[in-house]
């Protein structure tokens, strides 16, 4: 019985005799009466006799010929005895390697499609493939293909691939995972079915543009995904029944497409005359059945169905829901006309118009009105229009329909004002709360929640005609509540449902105005927090950053707003035009038009305080952009305006908590840039917020969670004083962490909270780490705050924060104990970056997070497999390209990903130049892309650097890589004064380049002074950083040993060096770069010495101590080795010359060359160094060692003949020891 009356009740709301809500209550009255329900609509005058009897038998046509919107495409052949067997879901060919099979997704008429993963590119694909019983299905199989692959468009579903394996042809194609659209219709809005079809028409015209007609458009054939802030995006899938323009087709006379969505045309079987209109039609029908939830035209069959297409005008939609917008109807109708000239002329025009209803615009279709429909009878009827007996009958049963609808319309008009005064009253309630002292108004605001409870009841029992107003009633009670997510979500949903006027929208654009500037205020906030800072593993350079945030933001929230703002007409006089102005003007950006309406507004009606804390809002917004320009002085000016419109406005709104807290977030605006411009009164600025949290606090208790997550970010704005004693830092961070404690435990509900702990245990615990301190106990307390939330709370943002965790706790163990418990700490940040990305692959900064870990734990000193983790960072950053190839910061990680090969190659002994080449290329293309930041040119300046180390330490010419790294650096330190790092390694170049000339025989003198400048400068940019004095250092020891193979005096050089590398130790005493500048200086002093024969062992031995300390630290550093490889050298040929015994000298020395060579076999300068060591060993008679000697000997010259940079660096040496080995050998 229930089946039955679920099949009447269908036809009942097809036919539009019921709503759906109405069929449902009727159903539940049928059951429960045990009546029929089409009966039950005949005696309470809904139904004629006539209609009943014509509505069952089309229910039993209906059962007879199933037909589902979700798979009916159908061929119209001539009567065929034939019947299909049904296809077998087992996948067609499986342990398939190319696509790994997953799932299936479904199956129709011409094939199945699977869900399967495609291995190689790392992503899941929908795979299709063709019945193989059918030569016809092929053939148009392999067309859809051809079809859908010229489409390129965001609204047209992706081909990937076209192909055949084992006999079965496939296609590859972008998997969406969502659902067809008439699955998914009776969750949406009609303006969000509007949107929809405005999106799929935009991908139709996108394939009439290169020639091709769908013919099979309708709701199955639209997937739509939900996005993450959940918004529709849709795709046109399915180009099967595609036909070209300019191609014929067969004359055999087939009908093809889904009968309910052809054009009349296309019915009629007039192939050769269909163009993209007929597209036009099909989207116009698909529209009408999301609208109605029944067909435009019916039929018992599909071959009725087909005849009736040319014939019967559909029923406007009005007729069927009077509540679908009257213009939404008329772009309807205009679609299904049966002449062709009629329609839009093209899908995108049909966009455009669905365009202009969605933004409350008029639109260019005519209303479906009276005249329209006897219009159209009169085309098909043109005998009885001469009589006029049709055109009375249509008159007649308009009269009936408004007669019908007379009782409905006037308990709307009750509602709706019962619903008016209501907010009347809440608004009176609010604004006298507000006016009043400051007090505690948690009872006024606890009454104003009974009252919309209270309202919720009302709305219950009024049904359907009392939820439009009831909404607009409680969003503007949410509103005045200062809950904008609510107020937002009910003023929609008022909206939605046909409740509209001008106080709608202008609650709707107070409402997301609001959101837009607190987002928008929120984005400039950690946008000046990036500024300085190299981009953290998975973050964005703060300008791209900017960008995207700010155009995702105007298009939720700023453009809805001025477009209700825009249209705002009959609005009542509590609101003066004047400030509706202002606001049009703020959103707009036009800030000083702003401030001129409401300086012509003056005071405004009494009580109206909204308008000096706009004009706050403006001044604060003001104040941002000067400060972001670097106008400090105009955003003070500016901020002090801001804070005197607060005050302003405070002393008549004494009780809102709202206008505190804007005052607030000003004071931590203009806290934020004293920060960060090192200025002064942040004592005052930090007292002055807190302050005004307090208030805040004070008169809405109950919104309390908000003031104080406020409050606790002062006490970290503060805290992060450079100035601040470490102490003082410490009391400040241990207050916000109480306070964000505080906070959490008033709503321990919302997942928020915990996360916002999480965040601020982290940032504690990162100064922690910053100040040398163990910061794994605040650590462990923010993976206990986070991991508690639930797990449908888990989104990506809690496993990038978690990320991040363990990154930050796996960075200190890598220092504190090195080989404990940092690679499963690193590990597990893979793992979370990892999950961040499978959840929203779009998440650009989850893949950059994710290369990032894998590259921190590649360069660690205990990873198993660095090659292995270099391989998996470069993998996923290269499929990153391709995804987004404007992304600049991806070219950084990628290019540091081919440095660090490079590096691992020059110490194994390989060749690192393809891999320093590609690093250069990579720095190059993304400072194409984002040529304003400077990260970009210093590091292909590095790149350029080693490159031209590399043929220095190979014999080659560097003069070249030379000329291009100055000409980079030179154009970085010009375009970027104040980079530290372009100064920096401007210095390091033309350190190497002085290094060249020396090797050359040429004076370094010019570049040492050209290297010197730009050294001092990086040093008094950056007084902390020791780096630069150690390179100061480096030219010292360079110019010294310049003047030591040409009998000049080293001794300014030496003196001023040691110096400098004093003050590199004092900045850092650990590093080994410093130790090995330290220890070159040490060994010119003791050959300068030497030389003047005052030299005794300890001067070498200083040097020595210094070398072999540092490689107590650092075991593996070549450089150190090398460098005392060399002192052992010169040691022990000064030893000799006084007749001393080198022998333990030369074995430690020839051992260490060994060791090099073993790890690094083309070293030209350790082989060059072993082979003097080998020459020169005591034991010359024995035939080992004469044979051994023979053997340096030959490759000693061979290096030389390599490297002619070499022979003049051991020239000395060479004249000595030329004269000790045999005549024969020369």
């Amino acid at each position: 019985m229930s089946d039955a009356f679920d099949s009447e009740l269908r036809m009942a709301v097809a036919e539009g005799l019921l709503s759906r809500e109405e069929a449902e209550a009727l159903r539940e009255e049928a059951l429960r009466l045990k009546r029929d329900p089409l009966e039950l609509l005949v005696e309470r005058g809904r139904l004629s006799e006539d209609s009943l009897v014509s509505l069952r038998k089309e229910s039993q046509e209906q059962a007879r010929t199933p037909m589902t919107p979700a798979d009916d495409t159908i061929t119209v052949r001539p009567p065929s005895s034939e019947v299909s067997s049904p296809q077998a879901t087992v996948f067609p060919v499986p342990g398939w390697e190319r696509y790994q099979f997953m799932r299936l997704l479904g199956q129709g008429g011409m094939g199945r499609v699977f869900l399967a993963h495609d291995p190689r590119l790392r992503r899941d694909v929908a795979l299709k493939f063709v019945r193989d019983d059918d030569p016809d299905a092929a053939r148009r199989f392999v067309f859809e293909a051809r079809a859908q692959a010229r489409v390129v468009h965001e609204r047209v579903c992706q081909v990937y691939e076209v192909g055949e394996v084992q006999g079965n042809p496939f296609i590859a194609m972008q998997y969406i995972d969502g659902q067809p659209l008439n699955q998914l219709s009776k969750e949406l809005s009609p303006e969000q079915k509007a949107m929809v079809l405005r999106d799929a028409a935009e991908g139709v015209h996108a394939a009439h543009r290169v020639g091709l007609i769908h013919r099979d458009l309708k709701p199955s054939n639209i997937m739509v995904e939900r996005t993450q802030d959940g918004s529709l995006k849709c795709y046109v899938m399915d180009f099967g029944l595609a036909r070209d323009w300019k191609e014929g087709m067969t004359a055999s006379g087939s009908v093809l497409g889904t009968p309910h969505y052809m054009a009349p045309e296309q019915a009629r079987g007039e192939v050769t005359r269909l163009d993209r209109r007929a597209d036009v039609y099909s989207l116009g029908a698909t529209l009408y059945h999301l609208l109605t939830g029944t067909y435009p035209i019916h039929g018992s069959n599909h071959l009725e169905v087909l005849s009736n297409i040319p014939l019967v005008e559909p029923r406007p939609p009005r007729v069927l829901d009077k509540d679908i917008p009257a213009d939404l109807e008329a772009i309807v109708l205009k679609c299904l006309e049966k002449e062709r000239s009629g329609r839009y002329d093209s899908a995108r025009a049909l966009a455009e118009d669905l365009d202009r209803f969605l933004n409350g615009e008029p639109v260019h279709a005519r209303p479906a009105g009276l005249w329209y429909r006897l219009r159209k009878k009169a085309r098909r009827h043109r005998a009885a229009v001469l009589t006029g007996s049709v055109a009375l009958a249509v008159v007649a049963l308009a009269l009936g329909d408004a007669l019908l609808s007379r009782r409905e319309s006037a308990r709307r008009e009750e509602l709706a004002s019962r619903y008016t005064a209501w907010v009347k009253d809440i608004e009176n309630y609010v604004l006298h709360a507000h006016l009043s002292p400051p007090r505690d108004t948690l009872r006024d605001r606890k009454r104003l929640r009974e009252k919309m409870s209270q309202l919720e009841s009302w709305m219950r029992e009024a049904g359907e005609p009392g939820q439009g107003p009831g909404h607009y009633a409680l969003g503007r009670g949410h509103l005045a509540l200062g809950d904008k997510a609510k107020a937002r979500e009910h003023l929609e949903a008022a909206w939605n449902l046909g409740y509209r006027g001008p106080e709608v929208d202008y609650a709707l654009a107070l409402v997301l105005g609001q959101l837009h500037q607190e987002r928008s205020l929120e984005l400039e906030r950690e946008y000046r927090q990036r500024l300085g800072k190299e981009p953290e593993p998975g973050e964005l350079t703060p300008d791209e950053w900017l960008r995207t945030r700010r155009q995702e933001l105007e298009q939720r929230l700023r453009e809805p707003a001025l477009q209700k703002l825009q249209g705002l007409r009959g609005l009542d006089d509590s609101v003066p035009p004047g400030y509706v102005g202002a606001l049009i003007a703020w959103h707009e950006g036009r800030l000083e038009d702003a401030l001129h309406h409401l300086k012509a507004l003056g005071d405004g009606p009494p009580g109206f305080y909204a308008a000096p804390r706009l004009r706050g809002d403006i001044y604060r917004t003001l104040a941002s952009r000067h400060w972001k320009l670097g106008g400090y002085d105009q955003a003070r000016a500016a901020f002090a305006e801001g804070r005197l419109a607060y005050v302003q406005a405070a002393e008549i709104g004494r009780s809102d908590a709202g206008l505190h807290l804007a005052r607030a977030q000003l004071e931590r605006d203009w806290l934020e840039m004293e920060l960060s411009s090192h200025g002064k009164d942040l004592e005052s600025l930090y007292e002055q917020g807190r302050q005004a949290v307090s208030r805040a606090i004070q008169v809405a208790p109950d919104r309390a969670y908000e003031s104080k997550l406020l409050e606790a970010r002062f006490h970290l704005l503060l805290a992060s004083d450079p100035n601040l004693p470490w102490q003082e830092a410490r009391r400040l961070l241990d207050q916000a962490l109480g306070t964000i404690e505080a906070a959490s435990m008033l709503e321990p509900g919302r997942p928020e909270a915990r996360l916002e702990l999480g965040w601020v245990l982290w940032q504690v615990s990162k100064s922690l780490y910053d100040h040398k301190e163990d910061p794994r106990g605040k650590l462990r307390e923010a993976i206990q705050a986070i991991e508690r939330m639930a797990p449908e709370h888990q989104d990506p943002a809690f496993h990038m924060l978690r990320g991040r965790i363990y990154k930050t706790w796996a960075d200190h163990e890598y220092q504190a104990s090195p080989g404990g418990d940092a690679p499963t700490l690193a590990s597990k940040a893979i793992e979370a970056f990892d999950t961040a990305f499978k959840m929203d692959p779009s998440q650009m900064s989850a893949r950059v997070s994710l290369a990032t870990a894998y590259y921190r734990r590649a360069v660690s000193r205990h990873c198993v497999d660095p090659r292995g983790d270099l391989e998996q960072a470069r993998r996923i950053l290269e499929e990153a390209r391709t995804v987004n190839p404007h992304y600049a910061v991806l070219y950084y990680h990628e290019a540091l990903v081919h440095w660090t090969l490079a590096s691992r190659l020059r110490k194994s002994g390989g060749d690192p130049r393809p891999e320093y080449h590609a690093s250069r290329e990579l720095f190059r293309q993304g400072g194409d892309i984002n040529p304003e930041s400077p990260l970009y040119r210093y590091n292909e300046g590095q790149a350029l650097t080693e490159l031209a180390r590399e043929e220095m330490e190979r014999g080659g010419d560097p003069r070249r890589l030379f000329e291009e790294a100055e000409a980079l650096l030179g154009r970085a330190v010009v375009t970027h004064p104040r980079h530290y790092f372009s100064r920096s390694s401007l210095g390091v170049l033309r350190a190497l380049h002085a290094e060249y000339l020396r090797l050359q025989g040429k004076n370094p003198e010019p570049s040492v002074r050209a290297a010197e400048k730009v050294l001092l400068e990086a040093s008094r940019m950056e007084p902390k950083r020791h780096l630069p004095w150690a390179n100061l250092a480096w030219l010292r020891s360079t110019q010294a040993a310049f003047e030591l193979e040409h009998e000049g005096n080293p001794e300014q050089s030496l003196t001023q060096g040691l110096k400098e590398i004093d003050t590199a130790l004092g900045l850092n005493a650990h590093d080994g770069y410093v130790a090995l500048q330290h220890g070159r200086l040490l060994e010119a002093q003791a050959l300068s010495r030497a030389r003047r024969e005052k030299a005794q062992d300890k001067d070498f031995q200083l040097a020595r101590d210094v070398l072999r300390t540092a490689l107590g630290s650092e075991p593996e550093n070549q450089e150190l080795r090398r460098a005392l490889g060399h002192l052992y050298w010169e040691w022990a040929a000064w030893t000799q010359v006084r007749g001393g015994d080198s022998s333990q000298l030369q074995a430690e020395g020839l051992a260490l060359a060994e060791k090099l060579l073993s790890e690094r076999p083309e070293w030209q300068d350790v082989q060059v160094l072993r082979a003097f060591f080998v020459l020169a060993a005591k034991d010359s008679a024995s035939p080992e060692q004469q044979r051994r000697a023979l053997q340096a000997w030959e490759e000693l010259n061979q290096t030389l003949k390599k490297n002619p940079h070499l022979q003049r660096k051991w020239e000395r040496h060479l004249q000595s020891t030329r004269k000790r080995v045999p005549t024969s050998w020369h």
